[in-house]
C-alpha cells in the first residue's frame, strides 16, 4: 500500500502546485490570463481529444482555445468503467508528457530531485546557468503554462467521480486481498515517476510566477506610497 499512498501524494502535490501556479498568474487577467495559458490550454484539450479516441467515445464539439478557455464535448466512451476516468486525467499526464519531449529537444537539463535541499540547490544552479538565454525564458512560459492547465477542471472531475471511486476501491480490495499486488505496484510505481517529473517541472513554474506575483504587490505598494 506504500506505493499506492505514494501515488496519491505526488498527484496531490503536483495539482497543488498546478493549482498555486495559476493563482499566483491571476495577477495577469481577461485576455493576458488567456494569452498566458494558450499552450497549456491547447495541450489540455489536445489530450481529452485524444483520450476520447482512445477509449471510442464519440467527439461531439470541440473547442481547443478561446480566451475563456477550451473545451471537447463528447459522448461516453466505449471502454466501460475506466474510460471517463481516463479522458478526464488524460490531460495530467499529457501535459508531462510534452513537457518530457521539450526538455529532450532543447538544450536544457531539467533540475532532477533526490532531497528538498539538493532540489533547492540544483534549481538555483539550474537559473544561474541560464537565465541570459531568451530560449530559457521561452521554455519556462511553457512550463507555467501547461503546469497550470494540468490540473482537471470541475467538469472533469464530476465526469470521472464514480468511475475513480470504482477503480480505486478495486485496487484497494486486491491490495487488501493480496491479489497481483507486485503487478498494480509496478502500474503505480510507473505512474508516479511521471508525476515526480511533472512535480519537479512545475516546481520551476511556481517559483517564476510566485515571484511575479510578490513583484506586483510590491510595486502595487510602492505606487501607493508615492502616490
Amino acid at each position: 500500500m506504500i506505493t499506492f499512498s505514494n501515488f496519491f501524494f505526488s498527484l496531490i502535490v503536483l495539482l497543488t502546485i498546478s493549482y498555486l501556479t495559476g493563482y499566483f498568474l491571476k495577477i495577469f487577467s481577461g485576455q493576458k490570463y488567456g494569452l498566458v495559458l494558450f499552450p497549456g490550454t491547447v495541450i489540455h484539450e489536445l489530450s481529452h481529444l485524444i483520450a476520447c479516441l482512445l477509449t471510442g467515445a464519440k467527439i461531439k464539439k470541440t473547442k481547443i482555445f478561446s480566451t475563456k478557455g477550451g473545451f471537447i464535448k463528447h459522448g461516453k466512451p466505449l471502454l466501460p468503467i475506466l474510460g471517463p476516468a481516463v479522458i478526464s486525467l488524460f490531460p495530467v499526464f499529457g501535459g508531462i508528457a510534452v513537457l518530457y519531449f521539450i526538455f529532450e529537444i532543447s538544450q536544457f537539463n531539467p533540475p532532477e530531485f533526490y532531497s528538498s535541499i539538493e532540489f533547492l540547490e540544483e534549481l538555483k544552479v539550474f537559473f544561474a546557468e541560464n537565465y541570459n538565454l531568451w530560449q530559457f525564458w521561452a521554455l519556462i512560459y511553457l512550463i507555467i503554462s501547461i503546469v497550470v492547465c494540468i490540473i482537471p477542471s470541475k467538469k472533469d472531475l464530476e465526469n470521472s467521480a464514480l468511475s475513480l471511486l470504482f477503480i480505486f476501491s478495486i485496487v484497494f480490495i486486491l491490495f487488501h486481498f493480496n491479489v497481483l499486488t507486485d503487478q498494480i505496484e509496478l502500474v503505480f510505481e510507473r505512474l508516479m515517476d511521471v508525476l515526480i517529473y511533472g512535480t519537479v517541472l512545475g516546481s520551476i513554474g511556481l517559483v517564476v510566477s510566485f515571484c511575479l506575483y510578490l513583484f506586483k504587490i510590491i510595486l502595487v505598494k510602492f505606487l501607493h506610497i508615492f502616490s
